[in-house]
């Protein structure tokens, strides 16, 4: 990442009481971002500076930042200064995802999100989608049947074609949390062992939701991205014997099940 700004302006802070002081440091700085005192990329002043501003000592101020760094709000350069990040949800993710891999409960849970989520986002497209967008989209599906493309997706999650509709929106805050599910996803499928679905498959149900969302319609874009999804929880295989037991087995799942 590259920092342009300079040092930042002088600050209100606020000298802080002893106790839980390093928790304190850090809640102090997290509100200076959150009001916009703060923004990313900017330099914080010197170790110095914040001990003196804040009155307290160098190492408390130092614990503090650090759990701002474990936080992913700033990034400590030794030699160089302390700068806040953009924020990030990445240490979220990753401790959900450690959680995920241990824990069918969870792992359904994520499941459950990805349907209802992706549901809403090709809904969502089909109203706000232009033609060229979604001309776009089928082109890369296009690009998804080739002979080289199957191969590279038949042992590997591949979530581009729904990453793509969720880019027809223009949506930041819609496109941060796809993001974050499709990586949860990933990594839940590395942590318990994931066996991939054909992608010949994945590409005709991915060729049905854009000819849904083609058609404008709504509710069967998002019925057949729901029913996508839940066709693809099947991946996470150490769980799919029992999954297929309780939803009573499917013709996909007894032509894939070796």
């Amino acid at each position: 990442m590259t920092y342009q700004r300079s040092v930042a302006p002088p600050l209100p802070f606020r000298r802080l009481q002893q106790k839980a002081v390093p928790e304190a440091v850090a809640e102090q700085i997290r509100t200076l971002l959150s009001t916009h005192h703060l923004r990313p990329g900017d330099r914080l002043p010197s170790e110095r500076e914040l001990a003196e501003a804040l009155g307290v000592g160098r190492n408390a101020l130092r614990e503090g930042l650090k759990r701002l760094e474990a936080q992913g709000l700033v990034e400590i350069r030794q030699g160089v200064g302390t700068f806040l990040r953009e924020p990030s949800l990445e240490p979220l993710r990753d401790a959900m995802a450690d959680l995920i891999g241990r824990n069918r409960e969870l792992l359904e849970e994520l499941v459950q999100a990805r349907r209802v989520f992706e549901g809403l986002l090709v809904e969502l497209a089909c109203g706000v989608a232009s033609d060229e967008d979604l001309a776009g989209v089928e082109a890369l599906l296009e690009q998804q049947g080739t002979p080289e493309a199957l191969e590279r997706t038949r042992d590997r999650p591949d979530m581009t074609f729904e990453k793509a509709v969720g880019r027809t929106l223009r949506n930041r805050p819609l496109q941060v949390m796809q993001d974050t599910l499709h990586q949860l996803w990933v990594e839940a499928f590395e942590r318990v062992g994931g066996i991939t679905r054909s992608p010949e498959t994945r590409l005709a149900e991915h060729r049905a939701i854009l000819a849904a969302i083609k058609a404008r319609d709504a509710t069967a874009a998002r019925r057949a991205m729901e029913e996508h999804v839940s066709l693809e929880r099947r991946v996470f295989h150490p769980f799919r014997v029992e999954w297929d037991r309780v939803d009573g087995g499917s013709a996909e799942a007894k032509e894939e099940t070796p």
